[in-house]
């Protein structure tokens, strides 16, 4: 709709970089969130250490990766051309299917964005993919995090550092996001294994994250913390779920709403209900939702992802 452009506003495009490796981490499966509900806290825990003592995650080998690459403006290639391209990395044990997939994600996400915010992005980031057996401390990235032997079992001392702050080991993760915003090739494939039922597009969600870590200007990142600030002193969503939860789950819940890719009820909070009990139905309607209830949040992710052109749709898909 043309009359959204004049509700993004045209920030400076000053430049900044960061250090930070691994922003947060996927939110918890359906699973995850009915051991969560039958269990407290105490039990869930104590399943996801039984979950670690599985031998797949302890098993450790420094893998091969194969590349697709994401230009300005959304063309993909099999190889690296001049000017800025976005690195769509995969181990080799991912098909071509969800390499292919992930390639085109990052694509429709990316398409529409200021050279200036893509250029940095691809300069500092990219995108992952991994299977199961991988695991996302495959990435060299990330490898730090892995579990190892000692730590079967164990969130504690000097095992803390292999789990997130609930108690899931980070070997264990659908995906992350940071310096490589990474995904199970299941959940790109949408296939019978696929940890979120095929309700949400987590590489969405984990790569917002490193869109904002890794892309942006400080100036964006001010107006996201004031908008986040704004919503959770005025309520206007749901504040006990996971997107009113860190700023960083703010933003990367609202990426996904925003291009129409959230089917998720714990998650968002209502953002993308579109003010009745089902689902909004479009990206129109999800961009318009997120303007009429907090256009604050609208701006930023205008800004990002259209460059102040919300009626540039990416034609996204929970699965794709």
């Amino acid at each position: 709709m043309k009359i959204f452009q004049i509700f993004g506003s045209v920030l400076s495009r000053s430049l900044d970089a960061t250090d930070t490796v691994v922003a947060d981490t996927a939110p918890p499966t359906p699973l995850e969130m009915t051991l969560k509900s039958a269990y407290r806290q105490e039990g869930f825990e104590f399943i996801q250490k039984l979950i670690s003592n599985n031998d797949s995650i302890h098993h450790h080998k420094r893998a091969s990766f194969k590349h697709k690459y994401v230009g300005l403006g959304g063309r993909i290639q099999g190889t690296r051309g001049s000017g800025s391209w976005l690195d769509i990395e995969a181990t080799t044990s991912v098909s071509e299917s969800a390499h292919q997939r992930a390639a085109s994600i990052a694509s429709r996400m990316t398409m529409y964005m200021s050279s200036s915010i893509f250029s940095t992005l691809a300069r500092n980031a990219k995108v992952g993919v991994f299977t199961r057996a991988d695991t996302l401390t495959v990435f060299p990235e990330y490898y730090s995090l892995r579990d190892t032997t000692a730590c079967r079992g164990s969130c504690s001392g000097s095992c803390a550092h292999t789990c997130t702050f609930d108690g899931r080991k980070y070997a264990s993760l659908a995906g992350t996001g940071g310096a490589v915003g990474c995904i199970v090739d299941d959940n790109i494939l949408c296939d019978s294994n696929d940890p979120y039922r095929h309700q949400a597009n987590m590489l969405v969600h984990e790569f917002a994250h490193t869109v904002k870590l890794y892309g942006i200007p400080s100036s964006i990142k001010s107006q996201i913390t004031a908008a986040y600030n704004h919503a959770r002193s005025n309520r206007i969503w749901d504040l006990s779920v996971y997107a009113m939860s860190t700023e960083e789950e703010y933003w990367a819940e609202s990426s996904q709403v925003y291009f129409n890719v959230e089917k998720l009820t714990y998650t968002t909070g209502g953002m993308n209900t579109c003010g009745h009990s089902g689902f909004c139905t479009n990206e129109q309607d999800s961009r318009y939702y997120l303007y009429t209830k907090d256009v604050q949040l609208y701006n930023a992710l205008t800004t990002v992802y259209t460059n102040n052109h919300p009626e540039r749709h990416s034609n996204l898909a929970t699965c794709m």
